[in-house]
């Protein structure tokens, strides 16, 4: 209902992930406690591996003296996890407590086929039967389970959700209710063929699947080999196991990959176990004193599964550990929409139930009823890490932010992160574009919402990875349909000042002018229903565009919905002159047909009453009026409910369910008497919620008693039901025929399902019709089915200026100023009101001075009289202060600032401040450079030059299009401190690795034309960031003062007679320098600061805290604190680095990538891809295990390795393969 209602006869079933797994805490503090909310969360593998990051002791020495652990508290993880699918949180809660029952780790081996195989042993099969047997007997009720040994940990959110999970749990049981029971006919052998059959469809032959190298990466192209094969060869025997004694015991189809209790799931034919973890362990020369690389479980087996396996094992004990530390992850079954809006009910009311229905498909209620989320909660309302998947792919973009948002903490660490997983753009900064419906930054700033890292344009995890992956597509053969981008946004929540820890309560006021707010919005509208627009549509017309527009993600509500969410967070004068701006914008004659329903939504949601909703028809006298016509008190809107007989549903089950695809539906009302084309009327209603299921009255018809409940058939499109439709409408329309008007079901005109379904249905695409009369199939109640008030009826009140803080001299706002052709925000004026008579009287004075200076990307400092007062001016995007215009109202008493936005890449952007590092009363908040537990890192041998190779790639990987561009047209340096940046850090990674100019440990940046070096960079290792899918160095920095030149004297002189590999680096990269390195310094901390940093203690608080040459951007709290022998394999006297030491500060220096949202990627920098193509099964062109004919393949004569099906296959693949044959 919150967003469009698709006909969904099959789905398909999403046991395990099928990308690598994240640390959803990575952008807090390590004191800050992490509460996360997981929409969408499916499978475990972030929350174990975010666990895992959060876990460990930190060894570490102090000038030579060793200590067993100098480590902040590690944070304390509460989940909040949400997922629509039974199952999997059945799953999910079976594996949690396998490994919080395994103390003595004799069962992991257990659960990892359990979780992860299709096929088990007896001895799986039986270890599955007794822990679903602990969980069922202890889940008879909320109480009952949160008394249990696993209720501390895994927290149950509603009674619904565990009556759901026990119900999965039953089927596990080898009594009354098999798994695969609920498959009837169909049975347990057909499930699996069908899955089987559908990944033949996708993957014909032994096509191969690529996509999974991605969680190989950074090591992506030594995996091209593998994963293909480990992939088919998983489909083929249901295990990952290879040998034969193993594989040939296996042969149980496990009852934890059913489908759940209803006839209609698919096993995705995409899901591979491997996928969830970080292979690139596999591929990469990890030195053997850092990690065992070998689970303790299990036979010896192929490398990449033993590196998933040992991952499960290090994440699984982390997991157990922390339970005892008061980890809880809270578990909740339903749509993510609605869960947030129900929790934003608590947090606005603190009452229960939400009127809000837990999935689209079901009338049953919201009802959070654990004693957890009593008043006062004790569960958390607000996050401060919000990820929300990949849901923006089905659920829009909009409508996930309008539901999420409100729920982020007030703070500059919370983040709301979402990826995607699409077909193959050629420009991500159309995609970024496209997902909010408009102009990128304009729409985040108008949600008051920050992309950091869009603004920063850089990325410390490399998204032009997913490049690598397309080439290799590409180079195989593959055209733009087989390729996908996998990308993640994420958004803050505020933009702190310069000096405090800002938080939204004490933003500026944000203020629209409603002409130019109206016509932004309608841009956006016309947007979100693109797809209603025939001519455009026919203009533009493409294969790509047809399927995009075949899936829907908006509907009115979904408009309404933002426009209540703006009415609370900006400040327009007039709001009803705004409404009204905005329908003389998009009403249109296709848009008519839809204004009811947007009205009526409005009305509902109290953001705009229009008053035509107020008007009655005429009605005859009181002796002749019938039916609804006797209402007396019928309400504004009403909730039309319609039963459609099962027989009518044919035209969407007579055909094989898989080819149907997603049909979206709608209901309508039109004229009965004299019908739409014979100047009748008509409205379509697309938020409607459909389930299938009986239909019971109570209380007296055509009276607001009347009440409409369902009791709904869990078998769904399987059963034999009828469907029961309800949606909104305004009361003049069903009064306008109350006895003939038309009532109908139906499919909404998009172009791929009208063709589809013209032929069956004809142009209305009605589905069932008839009278509104009809008291059979017709109900109209003042609520919805199952509820007693609206949704969104709670308490709302709009934004109002007198709301904010009149006992501060100056209150600031902003006002966007918006472009009258393209509705974007390219200028903004910032304003600072002077409150207080003091103030006022100060600035009324002439001889009161006023300055303006930029002190940030986003900040104007104002400044009045040389010891007066001083504000600051916080605009939404990046601002050029250099080209401002400020307007001093002495007698009105206020001051503006005008100025216009920075060009990402024209202008420089956040030039200045690529990882910014915020000052709190806590600890210093980092953004877009994640956290890394890096002891827990993998050090990577450097002995072998060769077996680094990948890392030529990775690194070249940081420059964009244009950066390459630039640097290949320039011999040396550039005149982009970011290239030249980029440029050191290459060199280093390079010649620390022995890959380009030999074997360097010891390096300075170095400014010849000032005072030489003035940073000494001390690697002790390299290190695989997993996680981040990128590598780090581990290094000592020394930032040299005089002060510490005089100190280190004897290390200088050793260091030149050692050998210094120096850098050069200039006036701006050298301030970039000082910029950057207090976030890797940040990152990898394990120490805390203390009263006395000097973070805290500057005028005011600042990191750096210096970008002037020959000053310290550091505080001091870590200098000395490194591992035992840190710097054991460099050259370095230990005498000499004892001395240093004091200087020095641990950092983890790490390739610095650009945004692919702002700038495009040089496809060149990616090396051409050599592969061992003796190891693909198959050919290598189509996949095919037979030539024609059934004939064996046949070899490529050079090599005698490649294989082909045909002479025209090998000559496609021959530009691959010649880079290889015969190597």
């Amino acid at each position: 209902m919150l967003n469009p209602t698709v006909v969904n006869i099959v789905s398909f079933f999403y046991p395990i992930g099928n990308t690598p797994a994240v640390d959803l805490t990575r952008d807090l503090p390590r004191e800050q406690d992490a509460r996360v909310l997981a929409l969408g969360c499916g499978d475990v593998r972030n929350i174990l591996f975010t666990t895992y990051c959060a876990s460990g002791e930190h060894p570490c020495t102090i000038q030579g003296i060793l200590l067993t652990q100098l480590s902040v508290d590690a944070t304390k993880l509460d989940f909040t996890c949400c997922d629509i699918d039974s199952v999997v949180i059945a799953r999910n809660v079976l594996l949690l407590s396998l490994l919080l029952d395994d103390e003595h780790e004799s069962q992991t081996k257990n659960a990892w086929d359990i979780y992860y195989h299709i096929y088990l042993e007896s001895s799986a099969k039986k270890a599955l039967e007794e822990q679903a047997r602990k969980l069922y007997d202890v889940s008879d009720s909320l109480q009952g389970w949160h008394n249990s040994p696993y209720g501390k940990t895994l927290r149950i959110c509603d009674s619904g959700t565990l009556l759901r999970a026990r119900a999965v749990w039953q089927t596990y049981l080898p009594s009354a209710h098999p798994a695969f029971a609920p498959l009837g006919k169909r049975g347990s052998a057909s499930y699996l063929q069908q899955a089987k059959d559908y990944r033949q469809a996708k993957v014909p032959g032994t096509g191969l699947v690529l996509t999974g190298v991605r969680s190989a990466a950074p090591a992506m192209l030594p995996a091209v080999d593998d994963l293909p094969g480990l992939y088919r060869s998983y489909w083929k025997l249901g295990t990952t196991d290879e040998k034969a004694q193993k594989t040939s015991k296996a042969k149980i189809l496990n009852p934890a990959f059913a489908p759940g209790l209803a006839d209609n799931s698919i096993l995705h034919y995409g899901i591979d176990p491997l996928l969830g973890f970080h292979l690139s362990t596999a591929y990469t020369p990890i030195t053997n004193d850092t990690s065992r690389l070998q689970p303790s479980f299990g036979e010896s087996g192929h490398k990449v599964v033993r590196a998933a396996q040992h991952q499960f094992q290090e994440w699984g004990r982390a997991f157990r550990v922390a339970s005892t530390k008061g980890l809880v992850v809270r578990l909740y079954l339903g749509e993510a929409l609605a869960f947030c809006h129900a929790l934003h009910l608590k947090q606005v009311e603190a009452t229960f139930p939400t009127n809000l229905y837990r999935k689209p498909n079901s009338f049953d209620v919201i009802k959070i009823d654990s004693p957890d989320y009593n008043t006062p909660a004790i569960a958390p309302l607000s996050f401060n890490v919000i990820d929300t998947s990949n849901l923006i792919d089905n659920l829009g973009t909009i409508n996930v932010l309008v539901a999420a948002a409100p729920l982020l903490e007030d703070s500059i660490s919370a983040t709301i992160y979402a990826e995607i997983v699409v077909k193959w753009e050629m420009s991500l900064k159309a995609l970024a574009d496209s997902l909010l419906c408009g102009d990128f930054q304009t729409i985040s700033a108008l949600l008051g919402l920050y992309p950091s890292e869009y603004w920063a344009n850089t990325v410390a995890t490399p998204a032009p990875g997913e490049i690598i992956l397309n080439k290799i597509l590409g180079e195989r053969g593959k055209g733009n349909d087989a390729k996908q981008m996998h990308c993640r946004f994420s958004w803050k929540r505020s933009i702190p000042a310069s000096h405090e820890n800002l938080k939204a309560s004490t933003l500026p006021i944000v203020k629209y002018d409603a002409d130019g707010l109206a016509h932004l919005l309608s841009r956006l509208y016309k947007s979100m229903f693109k797809h209603e627009d025939v001519l455009s549509m026919f203009a533009n017309i493409s294969l790509q565009n047809i399927q995009n527009t075949s899936i829907a993600r908006y509907h009115r509500g979904s408009f309404a919905m933002l426009l209540r969410f703006l009415k609370e967070r900006v400040l327009v004068q007039d709001w009803n002159s705004l409404m009204n701006k905005l329908f003389g914008h998009v009403q249109s004659p296709t848009n008519d047909l839809h204004m009811q329903e947007f009205w009526s939504q409005l009305h509902l949601l109290g953001v705009y009453s229009l008053p035509k909703l107020q008007d009655v028809p005429q009605l005859g006298p009181p002796h002749t009026r019938v039916g609804l016509e006797t209402w007396n008190g019928i309400p504004e809107i009403v909730c039309v409910t319609l039963v459609v007989p099962r027989e009518k549903l044919k035209v969407f089950t007579k055909d094989n369910p898989v080819e149907l695809g997603t049909p979206p539906l709608h209901c309508l009302l039109q004229s009965g008497a004299s019908g739409l084309f014979l100047g009748g009327w008509q409205n379509l209603y697309e938020m409607i919620q459909i389930t299938f299921g009986h239909l019971t009255t109570s209380g007296a018809i055509y009276s607001n008693s009347f009440e409409v409940h369902v009791s709904e058939d869990q078998k769904g499109w399987a059963g034999s039901s009828p469907l029961i439709a309800s949606f909104s409408a305004p009361r003049w329309t069903v009064l306008m025929e109350p006895q003939n008007a038309t009532v109908a079901l139906g499919i909404q005109n998009r172009a791929v399902y009208t063709y589809k379904f013209f032929k069956s249905l004809g142009p209305a695409l009605n589905v069932f019709e008839t009278r509104l009369g009809n008291t059979q199939n017709v109900f109209v109640t003042k609520n919805f089915p199952n509820q007693t008030a609206h949704p969104f009826s709670w308490k709302f009140q709009g934004f109002e200026e007198s709301a904010t803080h009149n006992d501060i001299p100056v209150r600031t706002s902003m006002k966007p100023s918006l472009e009258a052709e393209t509705g974007l925000m390219r200028t903004f004026i910032g304003r600072g009101d002077f409150v207080t008579s003091e103030a006022k009287a100060a600035l009324q004075d002439r001889s009161t001075s006023v300055e303006i200076s930029q002190i940030s990307p986003f900040i104007i400092s104002v400044k009045t009289g040389n010891n007066g007062m001083k504000f600051e001016l916080r605009y939404p995007v990046p601002v050029l202060g250099s080209k401002s215009n400020t307007f001093i109202a002495r007698q009105s008493s206020y001051i503006e600032v005008k100025v216009p936005a920075a060009d990402l890449l024209a202008d420089g952007g956040l030039k200045d401040a690529m990882f910014p590092v915020f000052p709190t009363n806590s600890a210093p908040v980092r953004w877009n450079m994640p956290r890394l537990n890096i002891d827990k890192l993998h050090v990577l041998d450097l002995k072998t030059p060769s077996k680094l190779d990948w890392l030529v790639t990775h690194c070249s990987l940081m420059f964009s299009a244009r950066e390459s561009q630039l640097r290949n047209s320039t011999a040396g340096q550039t005149t982009d401190p970011r290239v030249n940046l980029k440029g050191t850090l290459f060199n280093l990674f390079m010649k620390f690795t022995n890959l380009q100019g030999g074997h360097q440990r010891l390096f300075g940046l170095s400014d010849p034309a000032g005072d030489g070096v003035h940073t000494l960079i001390f690697p002790s290792c390299l290190r695989l960031d997993t996680g981040n899918r990128t590598v780090v160095v581990d290094a000592a920095v020394i930032v040299l003062t005089p002060h510490i030149v005089n100190q280190l004297r004897s290390l200088l002189s050793t260091i030149s007679l050692i050998g210094l590999c120096q850098i050069i680096t200039l006036d701006d990269e050298i301030r970039l320098w000082k910029q950057i390195l207090p976030s890797h310094v940040e990152r990898c901390r394990t120490w805390s600061h203390g009263p006395a940093c000097e973070y805290k203690t500057a005028n005011p608080p600042r990191i750096p805290l210096s970008t002037v040459p020959g000053e310290n951007p550091l505080c001091t709290c870590g200098n000395g604190i490194f591992p035992a022998d840190y710097l054991a394999s460099s050259n370095l006297p230990t005498k000499e680095w004892h001395k240093a030491s004091r200087f020095a500060v641990r950092a983890a220096i790490s390739p610095v990538f650009f945004s692919p949202f702002v700038e495009e990627p040089n496809i060149g920098n990616i090396t051409p891809l050599a592969t061992k193509e003796g190891n693909v099964d198959g050919c290598l062109t189509c996949g095919k295990e037979k030539a024609e004919g059934g004939e064996a393949l046949k070899k490529c004569s050079r090599c005698g390795k490649a294989k082909y099906c045909s002479a025209k296959c090998q000559r496609g693949d021959w530009k691959v393969h010649k880079r290889t044959c015969g190597k």
